[in-house]
């Protein structure tokens, strides 16, 4: 439902007073998932100004507001897709959406974050099958003990694809219930937006009275107590209501620095399940799904080689079976070279990741764990003081020794550094 008016102070009064009653009556006229835009239209505001002044009208409470006459009519439209905020030229304000919009997609907390994921489309196998299971108890057996669900992993294993799978099944069998897919960023956001406005009751309103929340990233809220402490109510606010609470984060909650003792306890309350990389045969099977849908046909022998070179995660085979749809799209009118069309073997595999005769010893990217475990073997230095605030000189050699190697080796930056070493903050580790 659109809600149009002559100017910004029209629009805030009607959204800070009367948002609820209109979202009610939005639903009660088109159904369950319908939304409620305010934004200013020119038009009414060139009205407004050619009719004279506004006079103050009182509503019910007693309060002010002035009411601008116009020949315009407010229009109503089916339910819509929310975006998320304020829209052009107007001056609506980020809204939970509820339900499920017209096109049949699952609604999230913006509008940038669309539900592309879908959990029949989840390549299961022993790294993720654990979650995987979880999550789909969690929707479908009503009385499954597995609230709230904590998935947690590193980055690219599927932790984002389970989440919005879940919300996306979740909705495809209670299209009506009021649901909620954001991150921890988007929720530190807008708790500190709805503080500096004023509007923290109408925040807290719309999250706990959810059927259904999802929360990626949890670890943002480290070394955020204030934002910490209004999660905690929120977590207990909906589980209290007999909602649903899945979250995800990059670490097991334990392993999160700086994370309240409150939270880590309701976190680990419920069903904790970890991913990891994949195995061969699951990297093997994520790579010959992905070549599918791109219209490729691998042979044998070059899935089996892709799924040996690539041992990094999910986002990594993404990125290795796209490279090869290009190099095969450029090789289709090659003499002799493989087409897009024609199965791809051994040869254009080979093209594609470099030498063909690098081993895949050669290939496998080198992990922080193992820079620390070879510099703790050669300098005869326990990891749990390498991991400390010792500053013995052996021991603060081998945590220089760990960074450069690691700044040279792999891809990690110097706060995931800090992390790895159990640092409080980079600096030190700029330093090393």
């Amino acid at each position: 439902m659109e809600v149009t008016v002559p100017n910004r102070f029209v629009a805030d009064w009607i959204d800070s007073h009367f948002h609820d009653q209109l979202l009610e009556a939005a639903e009660a006229e088109f159904g369950q998932g319908a939304a409620v835009h305010v934004q200013i239209d020119p038009e009414q505001r060139r009205a407004s100004q050619e009719a004279g002044p506004a006079k103050p009208v009182k509503d019910a409470s007693g309060n002010g507001a002035s009411s601008s006459p116009s020949s315009d009519q407010p229009r109503a439209n089916g339910a819509t897709r929310s975006n998320g905020g304020a829209r052009e030229g107007g001056a609506a304000r980020p809204t939970v959406r509820s339900g499920k919009p017209a096109n049949g997609e699952g609604a999230s907390s913006s509008a940038s974050m669309t539900l592309r994921h879908e959990l029949g489309d989840f390549i299961v196998g022993p790294s993720n099958e654990l979650a995987y299971t979880a999550a789909r108890r969690l929707i479908d057996e009503p009385g499954a003990e597995m609230n709230p669900l904590f998935i947690h992993g590193g980055c690219g294993l599927g932790k984002t694809h389970l989440l919005q799978g879940l919300c996306r099944r979740y909705l495809q069998q209670n299209g009506g219930t009021r649901w909620c897919y954001t991150t921890a960023e988007q929720f530190t956001n807008r708790y500190i937006q709805a503080v500096r406005q004023n509007k923290l009751e109408e925040f807290r309103r719309r999250l706990r009275r959810l059927d259904l929340l999802a929360v990626d990233d949890v670890h943002f809220l480290a070394n955020k107590s204030a934002t910490q402490q209004e999660f905690l109510h929120t977590f207990d606010a909906i589980d209290l209501h007999g909602a649903k609470l899945v979250l995800a984060s990059d670490a097991h909650p334990k392993l999160i620095r700086e994370l309240a003792d409150a939270l880590v306890s309701r976190f680990m309350s419920g069903m904790v399940a970890g991913v990891t990389r994949p195995d061969f045969q699951t990297r093997r099977q994520i790579i010959e799904t992905l070549a599918q849908r791109r219209g490729l046909e691998l042979m044998d022998s070059a899935a089996e080689a892709l799924a040996e070179r690539c041992e990094g995660s999910v986002r990594e085979l993404e990125g290795v079976v796209t490279k090869l749809t290009a190099l095969a799209s450029l090789r289709q009118n090659g003499s002799g070279a493989p087409g897009r069309g024609a199965p791809i073997g051994h040869a254009l595999v080979g093209e594609l990741l470099g030498a063909a005769s690098a081993t895949p010893a050669q290939q496998r990217p080198v992990r922080l764990e193992q820079i620390i475990e070879v510099v703790c073997e050669r300098l005869r230095v326990d990891r749990a003081e390498l991991r400390s605030g010792k500053r013995h000189k052996r021991v603060v050699l081998a945590r220089s020794a760990v960074v450069y190697l690691a700044r040279r080796l792999t891809t990690l930056s110097y706060p995931e550094l800090a992390r790895g070493l159990g640092r409080p903050n980079h600096s030190t580790i700029v330093t090393a």
